[in-house]
C-alpha cells in the first residue's frame, strides 16, 4: 500500500505556512517530493519516521522547496550518529548516538538538478554534514531529464519545466553565474503499480505551465499538482482529462483559495482533493 502524505503545500489547519513537501510512504521505506520549510518537524507531528526516507528528490532550488532540506538531514545525522559523537555533556539524557548498527537506514540519497549537486557537496561541510560524518550509506545523486533513479519499489524520470527560466531575473543572473542552468522540473514516478505525476512548479505563463505539464500528467493514475502559477480554470480542464483516479492539488496561496474552491464545487468532481497539510491519502 502507499500512502501520500501532505507535510507541507496544502491548506493549514492552524494558518501556519509550510513550503511544498510530499511524502511517499510505500511500506518501510518513504521519499520526499521537495522538502520545503519546517519539513522535519512536520514529518514527525505527521507520523512520517524520518529515518525511513530513503530518497529526497528536490525539483528545483527555490527555498519554499528545499530549504527544510538541512534540517532534516541533520536530524537523520544525529540520531544515527555513534555514541562517542555525541557531546559529554549531554549523553545521559540524549536519544542521539543509542542506535545500533543494524537499526541504521540502508541508504539515503538526495537528489537535485544536475548544476546543483557540486554547490550542495561544497555546502554539506559548511553545515557539518560532510559525508565521512554518516554512519550508513549516503550520497547525492543528479536529477536530469529522462529516468534517473530507479530501486526495488520506485522508478522516476524527470521533465524540464519552465519554473525558472520564465522569470525575468533569473536570465539577468546568467551573465553573471554563467554556471547556473535554470532547471527545473516535474516528475513521473512509478511504485507499486501506480503511476504517479508531479508538477513540482510550472512556468508563469498562460498557458504554457498548463501544457508542459500535460504529457507528464497524461495516462498517471494520481497527479499532485500546483496550481500557483497556473491558469485555474484552464489548468484544472486539463487535469479532468487525464484520466486520472486521483488529482490532488497545492501549493494555493491564499488570494487563489477561494477563487479555486468555487471551481471544485462547480465541478463536483470527486476526483479532486484540495490538499491540507497533515492529509494522509491512500493511493
Amino acid at each position: 500500500m502507499t500512502e501520500l502524505v501532505i507535510l507541507g503545500g496544502g491548506q493549514d489547519p492552524v494558518g501556519c505556512y509550510a513550503g511544498s513537501s510530499y511524502a511517499l510512504v510505500c511500506d518501510d521505506r518513504t521519499y520526499l517530493l521537495d522538502c520545503g520549510e519546517s519539513c522535519a518537524g512536520r514529518m514527525s507531528a505527521f507520523g512520517v519516521d524520518p529515518l525511513s526516507v530513503r530518497v529526497v528528490f528536490l525539483t528545483h532550488m527555490h527555498y519554499d522547496h528545499m530549504a527544510g532540506l538541512f534540517g532534516f538531514l541533520f536530524g537523520v545525522w544525529a540520531t544515527c550518529r555513534t555514541e562517542e559523537d555525541v557531546p559529554v555533556g549531554i549523553r545521559d539524557f540524549s536519544s542521539w548516538g543509542r542506535l545500533t548498527d543494524e537499526a541504521l537506514p540502508e541508504s539515503l540519497r538526495v537528489a537535485v538538478p544536475e548544476k546543483a549537486v557540486q554547490s550542495l557537496e561544497q555546502f554539506l561541510p559548511a553545515t557539518y554534514l560532510a559525508h565521512e560524518l554518516w554512519r550508513f550509506d549516503f550520497g547525492i545523486v543528479p536529477m536530469r531529464a529522462g529516468a534517473f533513479y530507479e530501486d526495488a519499489q520506485m522508478r522516476v524520470s524527470a521533465y524540464h519545466n519552465g519554473h525558472l527560466t520564465s522569470q525575468p531575473a533569473n536570465q539577468r543572473l546568467l551573465s553573471r553565474y554563467p554556471w547556473l542552468s535554470l532547471e527545473s522540473y516535474s516528475l513521473r514516478l512509478k511504485v507499486e503499480g501506480l503511476r504517479l505525476a508531479y508538477s513540482g512548479d510550472l512556468a508563469l505563463t498562460t498557458p504554457g505551465g498548463t501544457d508542459e505539464f500535460r504529457p507528464v500528467a497524461h495516462g498517471a493514475d494520481v497527479i499532485i499538482s500546483e496550481v500557483a502559477h497556473v491558469q485555474p480554470e484552464y489548468h484544472l480542464d486539463m487535469l479532468a482529462q487525464t484520466g486520472a483516479k486521483v488529482i490532488v492539488l497545492v501549493h494555493v496561496h491564499k488570494k487563489l483559495a477561494e477563487r479555486v474552491d468555487e471551481l471544485l464545487r462547480q465541478r463536483g468532481d470527486s476526483r479532486f482533493v484540495r490538499a491540507q497539510n497533515g492529509q494522509h491519502i491512500t493511493l
